[in-house]
């Protein structure tokens, strides 16, 4: 085909002039997996998404593509599939495929400090150039999430472009045709390209008929310059998908899209990222809004307002899942908090190889997956929040022992760690860091055993989902059902899931009543502001919070209650002492039960080695996901035989132990499905004090480490 090449007065650059039309056409994918997912998932998706995508490349040697792999995928296939390795080595050496960098642990890129923008990046670019010999001159963004400064990080990190939604660009005031080349953009003179992707191709491939995408991309040629056309999607869409792998290798869909491709290579360009910046000149200068593609920014929408936007209202931005989730965002701000801390330490200690090992670990715990929710499990899986939280905390008590030189300590810290114009209080420890919120019942949120690397408290409360409305039938749709969610079976929470909760409840209250949120709560201290005070030494420390509430005792009129609880954190092991008082201020009888819940979020819910324990009880059931009731307990324990942990509770005053599960039903790549995110242990007294009288109990908490943590 007969090619006029001119230079470009600018870039230095060469405009391909046609005589016939004709058009560039760069196909990216994207393969990813989460750092916390299971071996079996990674077995899976290599087998049925990436190795079929890589042996179709294989067999079409015309067929040239553009690959990114994020960094926990590229680990895991070093090591346990390493021929991939070497025959993807081979097409980057033919140039058949151009390799894409980013943020190594696939990170949402604006959500993390500069430093580790920069730091993921490069270890991306370093780890490619040295098995490839080739340094990636683009970056995938995680979920192709934007924000207006992030051209000053990745033109640090040496990269030259991106790729982005065409929705981006049309939000941008880019029109339709201005999606058929690349633009350049910039922050404090810092200029990269930026590719838009075309919503047309992305929805039709691999779904339409591949005629169909060859069809459209003929009507999009042009008479004298060549212009590039760009899809880039998920690599699961091509076989991990549900029916995808039967769809795109078993009926053939890959095999015919190269074969077209090939079949009108006369002006069909099949091109790469670099091929494009080098040979073709931008279409100008933009400056795109924050935002991810159109599915992720109604995600992360609340439902109530995902409605109206149906109707022409609404806009987000993906930091809003960090106000829909609290528990995302609690997770979000101790990444930030760790990675000050690693920052902080002395010049000395962060050029060391140890520290580099902390730093990776913490860079684990960036990773996107566990901080938002759409159509795939992400936050509620509690495999990927807990393998973020168990990066972060071992790499906090590294920079912790660093920092006190490895003898004993306990700090106490006061800091709005979540952003909500309340502070919290976090007391730490070489053993354990216990989270406190004074603001909100003065409830534990987090509690970390660092020796076990966990967060006792990973869990999730249940909130209304948009797709819930197909479960309620209040809606129509077409969503898949897993096991056993049925109609009906919705419970939801009204506060946020933790430790140290105290519930005032009606004396005939069940745990299947409070499990589905069914019952009465007569009290008002759930939620609502304690007065706080503490002190602490190098052997522990005590948290004081207290308050004058309500509670609604079968008179007309409610009794003023007040509540003292005293938390003592054991800096010598991962032990606490709750110490409670509770003081009849009315002037009539109180009788209620009074139930103190805590949380317990273990690795499995439905396996033998991970159970609940009263002593000298045989319970008919003690799977975490059973319910029940046990009478004058007074040693109760929660078992993880397979993480190696035990937590025990004893108590001064004998109760009535509850034990219940904590359920999600959420979507997933293959339809809703119930998720166990915890169980509540929940010792519960029955009161009965008159006016001026006061109770009090005492409860030892006690971690221990049945076995280390596996290497």
């Amino acid at each position: 085909m007969p090619v006029i090449e001119t230079e470009t007065r600018t870039e230095g650059k060469r405009l391909r002039e046609l005589e016939d039309p004709s058009i560039q056409f760069i196909f990216a994918v994207h393969n990813h997996q989460p750092v916390g997912n299971t071996d079996e998932v990674f077995v899976r998706a290599y087998e049925r998404a990436y190795a079929p995508f890589l042996e179709t490349l294989e067999f079409y040697p015309a067929f040239r593509a553009c690959l990114h792999h994020s960094g926990a995928l590229l680990l895991w296939i070093a090591e346990h599939r390493p021929e991939y390795i070497e025959r993807l080595g081979i097409l980057v050496e033919r140039r058949q495929v151009e390799l894409l960098g980013g943020a190594f642990y696939e990170p949402i890129l604006p959500m993390i400090p500069e430093r580790d923008r920069i730091g993921q990046l490069l270890a991306m670019s370093y780890w490619l150039e040295d098995v490839f010999g080739v340094r990636p001159r683009g970056a995938w963004l995680a979920e192709r999430v934007w924000e207006p400064t992030l051209p000053q990080s990745l033109k640090a990190a040496g990269i030259e472009y991106t790729v982005l939604d065409d929705a981006h660009f049309l939000g941008g005031g880019v029109g339709e045709n201005g999606c058929l080349g690349y633009w350049l953009t910039e922050d404090q003179g810092n200029a990269i390209a930026v590719f838009p992707i075309h919503s047309r191709l992305r929805h039709c491939i691999p779904s339409g008929d591949p005629a169909e995408t060859i069809s459209w991309l003929r009507q999009n040629t042009k008479d004298k310059y060549a212009r590039t056309a760009v899809v880039a999607d998920d690599g699961e869409k091509f076989g991990l998908w549900p029916e995808s792998h039967w769809h795109c290798y078993e009926q053939g869909w890959m095999y015919r899209f190269a074969e077209q491709l090939s079949n009108n290579s006369d002006w069909l360009w099949l091109q790469t990222f670099s091929d494009v910046l080098d040979t073709t000149e931008p279409m100008g200068r933009v400056y795109l809004p924050a935002g991810s593609y159109p599915e992720m920014m109604e995600w992360a929408l609340p439902p109530e307002v995902r409605k109206q936007r149906t109707n022409g209202g609404g806009h987000s931005s993906w930091r809003s899942f960090l106000s829909r989730y609290d528990e995302a965002n609690h997770l979000h701000k101790k990444m930030l908090r760790v990675s000050a801390k690693l920052d902080d330490l002395p010049e000395t200690v962060r050029n060391t190889p140890e520290y580099a090992e902390a730093l990776d670990r913490m860079w684990r715990g960036q990773y996107n997956d566990p901080l938002w929710h759409g159509v795939f499990g992400g936050l509620y899986l509690p495999n990927l929040r807990g393998s973020a939280y168990s990066n972060l905390i071992a790499a906090e008590t590294w920079a912790d022992e660093k920092f006190h030189g490895g003898k004993p300590w306990c700090s106490v810290t006061a800091i709005d760690m979540d952003v909500d114009g309340h502070s919290e209080v976090i007391v730490d420890s070489r053993l354990q860091s216990v989270t406190l919120q004074p603001h909100r019942g003065g409830v534990v949120i987090e509690h970390d055993v660092r020796g076990a690397e966990v967060n006792i408290l990973d869990t999730l409360m249940r909130r209304h989902e948009a797709y819930h409305d197909v479960i309620e039938g209040k809606s129509q749709g077409d969503l898949r059902v897993k096991g056993d969610v049925e109609i009906g079976m919705l419970s939801l929470d009204w506060y946020r899931r933790g430790s140290f909760i105290d519930h005032f409840i009606g004396t005939g209250t069940t745990p299947e009543e409070f499990r589905d949120s069914e019952h009465e709560e007569l009290g008002d201290f759930v939620n609502a502001a304690y007065t706080c005070a503490w002190s602490s030494t190098n052997k522990g420390a005590s948290v004081t919070m207290a308050r004058e509430g309500l509670v609604s005792s079968g008179v007309s009129a409610s009794l003023p209650v007040r509540i003292e609880k005293t938390i003592d954190v054991c800096a010598r092991n991962v032990e606490m002492r709750a110490r409670y008082r509770i003081i009849n201020r009315g002037e009539s009888e109180l009788a209620a039960g009074f139930g103190i819940e805590f949380g317990v979020a273990l690795l499995a819910d439905h396996h033998d080695d991970v159970y609940h324990e009263v002593a000298g009880v045989d319970m008919p059931s003690r799977l975490l996901d059973s319910t029940g009731a046990v009478e004058k307990a007074t040693s109760f324990r929660a078992v993880d035989g397979l993480r190696g942990l035990s937590i025990e509770w004893l108590l001064s005053k004998s109760a009535t132990h509850w034990r219940l599960p904590v359920e999600t039903v959420s979507n997933s790549e293959a339809g809703l499905e119930r998720v166990h995110q915890s169980a509540v242990v929940m010792p519960v007294w029955d009161l009965k004090l008159a006016p001026g009288a006061s109770w009090s109990v005492t409860i030892d908490y006690k971690v221990r480490i049945l076995h280390p943590v596996p290497q």
